[in-house]
């Protein structure tokens, strides 16, 4: 018998999308997004484009509660849900929460878990509308349905452009440098606000769908996806579905002093994990050269935050390369993947030359 640990998450997720995709009813939708995108868009009028994203999180493979408080995991469920729409450029409108609990849990940390979900509501403009409890005979199960609305143009993963360059908003690394942090047992040595802001990173991440928004009233911007995976493996998710080249500046990548700080003390790269670690939520774009800079601009100017030209889109057999600073090409490839790597301490691979 093949078990899904046996062929991983990507491949699971291959026989998913050929399976879904082949459903006659989708005929009848007007469906503006592909199977594989980070929402479902479904056009329901010129001004009402329906985006929908769902995802769960898991006790002990996406938060450890003796790690994480109740009002952090509250924050986090309902943020990476507002992340997946960021990436589709859609204002955030509503959400469903449900919620499996073993019968031990106290009350209090179902208010306090609720009260970290409200609070991250209020900075996103977000309802919660709905959701369920019910019972789990282990351990704690949340599942997040969120909605919001993008008339516009719909960027999607499979419409990167040769020609367009990489941008991505932010930092990277920071969030899987805290999680080494929480996991490294020693705290106590390492610098306390370097180490305070990665953790932060870490449990209450920001999505950026403020920035998606300016980028949607840009109107330059058709290929969009967040980054929950990894650099490398959520890029090459553009790469295999727009079938071309990516190639990144390694000394372009955007890392942060508190990141670098953390990860010299932990004794690991600060450059491979911002590349491999995941759980970033910054948001990654595909644009045309010729509106690169004025749409970096304009998320500065609007948002505060920084953007960065990490790389561009060249033509050739889908895949990810890194350019050294002497001009050496490095094939990339892994990132996250479920089924396959423990969960709180994924394996970050080591660059090799190609």
């Amino acid at each position: 018998m093949v078990r899904v640990s046996d062929i991983g998450e990507l491949e699971l997720l291959q026989w998913l999308y050929e399976r879904l995709g082949n459903q006659p009813i989708l005929q009848s939708l007007n469906l503006l997004t592909d199977v594989g995108d980070d929402a479902a868009v479904i056009k329901l009028s010129p001004t009402i484009s329906l985006v929908v994203t769902t995802d769960a999180l898991i006790e002990d493979v996406h938060f450890r509660c003796e790690w994480a408080s109740a009002m952090d995991i509250g924050w986090k469920a309902l943020a990476v849900n507002v992340s997946d729409l960021a990436a589709m450029f859609a204002e955030p409108i509503g959400a469903v929460v449900s919620i499996a609990l073993p019968e031990s849990t106290p009350v209090t940390w179902v208010q306090e878990f609720y009260d970290g979900i409200l609070k991250f509501a209020s900075t996103a403009n977000i309802a919660i509308v709905g959701g369920d409890t019910v019972r789990s005979p282990r351990g704690i199960a949340i599942t997040v349905t969120a909605f919001g609305n993008n008339p516009h143009v719909i960027p999607k993963r499979s419409n990167a452009q040769v020609g367009d360059m990489i941008v991505v908003t932010g930092t990277l690394g920071d969030s899987a440098l805290g999680l080494r942090a929480l996991s490294h047992g020693q705290m106590d040595a390492l610098e306390c606000n370097a180490l305070r802001d990665v953790i932060q990173r870490h449990l209450q991440p920001q999505p950026r769908w403020r920035e998606g928004l300016v980028a949607r009233a840009m109107e330059c911007c058709k290929c969009a996806i967040d980054i929950s995976d990894g650099l490398v493996m959520d890029l090459d998710h553009i790469a295999q579905m727009s079938q071309v080249v990516i190639e990144l500046w390694l000394d372009c990548i955007p890392i942060s002093e508190a990141a670098r700080k953390v990860a010299e003390q932990l004794r690991c790269s600060a450059l491979e994990t911002a590349l491999y670690g995941g759980e970033d939520y910054e948001l990654l774009m595909a644009i045309p050269e010729a509106c690169v800079t004025h749409l970096c601009d304009e998320i500065h100017t609007r948002c505060g935050t920084q953007c960065t030209i990490i790389g561009r889109v060249l033509e050739g057999p889908a895949g990810i390369y890194g350019i050294t600073p002497d001009g050496k090409r490095i094939r990339l490839h892994g990132g996250y993947e479920h089924f396959k790597a423990e969960p709180a301490q994924s394996a970050i691979p080591p660059l090799t030359m190609q």
